[in-house]
């Protein structure tokens, strides 16, 4: 298995970039790709992080998004790929150091979604006085962080 190849798939494991078309043509990979929405996020943490790579590298890479219309009607939908261009007199060096950061990418914890405790009452942090929280009753009642800002 070529480093192309096993670029690919680290690049799918990693942050779902799922090729749909590959070509290779002399000294250039050209693939179009699939992302999923819920992968979109890390794909974009992981371009950025291969355009750093690039600057510091012999190799060049494009990165597009390519639209096109799914379906053969007047009800087509516009869909798109990502289409990502690697030039490199040394193909497979350059697929290996893609691989290297891509398989260095950490995976991102699920993200948290606030909602309401069970048996919590709508108005808890509520004390009555209107909003919840609330400032001190005076300026002598506040604690030493306050009173050295106020002298700042």
């Amino acid at each position: 298995m070529s480093n192309q190849d096993k670029m690919l798939e680290v690049l799918k494991a990693a942050v779902g970039f799922s090729s749909a078309e590959v070509s290779v043509n002399g000294p250039q990979l050209r693939v179009l790709a699939r992302v999923q929405k819920e992968n979109a996020r890390r794909w974009l943490d992981l371009a950025k992080k291969l355009k750093i790579l690039e600057r510091a590298s012999p190799w060049t890479m494009d990165l597009s998004k390519m639209y096109f219309l799914l379906g053969d009607d007047d009800e087509a939908q516009l869909v798109y790929g990502w289409r990502m261009i690697l030039k490199s007199e040394d193909l497979e060096e350059a697929c290996k150091s893609i691989m290297h950061r891509a398989k260095s990418t950490k995976k991102r914890r699920a993200q948290v979604t606030e909602m309401a405790l069970p048996g919590g009452a709508r108005n808890r942090n509520s004390y009555g006085h209107g909003k919840g929280a609330s400032g001190t009753s005076s300026e002598k009642d506040s604690g030493p962080a306050m009173e050295y800002f106020r002298r700042t």
